[in-house]
């Protein structure tokens, strides 16, 4: 399972279809997509942030469901992100 995305997902439709109700696996492949394209031939575009947020929100979902407890993450105001960054780059 942990060899390769594809064969994640392939893994939880074999094994884990009842706590899938809902999420589309087709639709976390094609963010996936969209991440590695970026990645590997990106030249500085990204992701707008509502799609990120569908994302992560999709990523929390199947955790849930797949391990029983909802997975808490802070999520910051966009200013707070980018003070971060600039903080980040200066080092």
């Amino acid at each position: 399972m942990s060899g390769s995305f594809p064969r994640m997902i392939e893994s939880l439709e074999r094994y884990a279809s009842d706590k899938l109700a809902g999420i589309e696996l087709g639709e976390i492949e094609w963010y996936h997509r969209v991440r590695n394209e970026l990645y590997h031939q990106g030249n500085g575009l990204t992701v707008v942030r509502a799609k990120v947020v569908v994302y992560a929100e999709l990523a929390q979902l199947l955790f849930q469901r797949l391990f029983g407890f909802v997975l808490e993450i802070d999520k910051p105001a966009p200013s707070d992100l980018v003070g971060r960054f600039i903080r980040v780059r200066r080092l």
